[in-house]
Protein backbone atom coordinates (compact mmCIF):
# COMPACT_ATOMS: atom_id res chain seq x y z
CA UNK A 1 0.00 0.00 0.00
CA UNK A 2 3.19 2.50 0.81
CA UNK A 3 4.51 1.63 -2.16
CA UNK A 4 1.67 2.85 -4.59
CA UNK A 5 1.48 5.89 -2.49
CA UNK A 6 5.07 6.63 -2.81
CA UNK A 7 4.88 6.11 -6.81
CA UNK A 8 2.20 8.23 -7.36
CA UNK A 9 3.90 11.26 -5.65
CA UNK A 10 7.09 10.39 -7.09
CA UNK A 11 5.31 10.36 -10.59
CA UNK A 12 3.61 13.67 -9.82
CA UNK A 13 6.41 15.90 -10.89
CA UNK A 14 8.09 13.83 -13.14
CA UNK A 15 6.66 12.94 -16.78
CA UNK A 16 4.02 10.07 -16.41
CA UNK A 17 5.79 7.32 -18.56
CA UNK A 18 3.20 5.13 -20.73
CA UNK A 19 3.78 3.09 -23.63
CA UNK A 20 2.77 5.62 -25.95
CA UNK A 21 5.48 8.17 -24.87
CA UNK A 22 8.15 5.93 -24.48
CA UNK A 23 7.85 4.71 -28.55
CA UNK A 24 7.90 8.31 -29.24
CA UNK A 25 10.80 8.76 -27.52
CA UNK A 26 12.42 6.07 -29.76
CA UNK A 27 12.10 8.85 -32.35
CA UNK A 28 12.80 11.68 -30.26
CA UNK A 29 16.53 11.81 -31.03
CA UNK A 30 16.60 16.20 -29.76
CA UNK A 31 15.29 14.68 -26.38
CA UNK A 32 12.57 17.54 -27.08
CA UNK A 33 10.37 15.47 -25.27
CA UNK A 34 11.37 15.74 -21.50
CA UNK A 35 9.42 18.27 -19.24
CA UNK A 36 11.20 17.92 -15.88
CA UNK A 37 11.20 21.26 -13.70
CA UNK A 38 13.66 23.37 -14.06
CA UNK A 39 14.84 25.63 -11.38
CA UNK A 40 16.56 28.82 -11.21
CA UNK A 41 19.26 27.65 -9.15
CA UNK A 42 20.22 24.34 -7.71
CA UNK A 43 19.36 25.67 -4.41
CA UNK A 44 15.66 25.55 -5.43
CA UNK A 45 15.96 22.30 -6.92
CA UNK A 46 17.27 21.09 -3.55
CA UNK A 47 14.60 22.60 -0.98
CA UNK A 48 11.93 20.85 -4.19
CA UNK A 49 13.01 17.79 -3.79
CA UNK A 50 13.63 17.89 0.73
CA UNK A 51 10.00 19.25 0.93
CA UNK A 52 8.95 16.17 -1.77
CA UNK A 53 10.97 14.46 0.16
CA UNK A 54 9.20 15.27 3.47
CA UNK A 55 5.77 15.13 2.17
CA UNK A 56 6.32 11.36 1.72
CA UNK A 57 7.56 10.69 5.32
CA UNK A 58 4.58 12.09 6.17
CA UNK A 59 2.31 10.46 3.98
CA UNK A 60 4.03 7.14 5.35
CA UNK A 61 3.24 8.67 8.43
CA UNK A 62 -0.15 8.93 8.10
CA UNK A 63 -0.44 5.94 6.22
CA UNK A 64 1.07 4.07 9.04
CA UNK A 65 -0.92 5.28 11.71
CA UNK A 66 -4.50 4.88 9.78
CA UNK A 67 -3.68 1.23 9.63
CA UNK A 68 -2.18 0.99 13.14
CA UNK A 69 -5.64 2.09 14.24
CA UNK A 70 -7.59 -0.48 11.75
CA UNK A 71 -5.46 -3.53 13.35
CA UNK A 72 -6.31 -1.76 16.88
CA UNK A 73 -10.08 -0.96 16.16
CA UNK A 74 -9.92 -4.50 15.01
CA UNK A 75 -8.65 -6.29 17.66
CA UNK A 76 -10.69 -4.69 20.62
CA UNK A 77 -13.96 -5.32 18.58
CA UNK A 78 -16.02 -7.32 20.80
CA UNK A 79 -15.87 -11.16 19.08
CA UNK A 80 -19.02 -12.57 18.73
Amino acid sequence: MIGKTRRKMVFSYRVRPSLLSGMARILDLGNTMSAYPRFPTVQDADSFALRIDWEMVGQDIREAIREFEAEEKERLAPVG
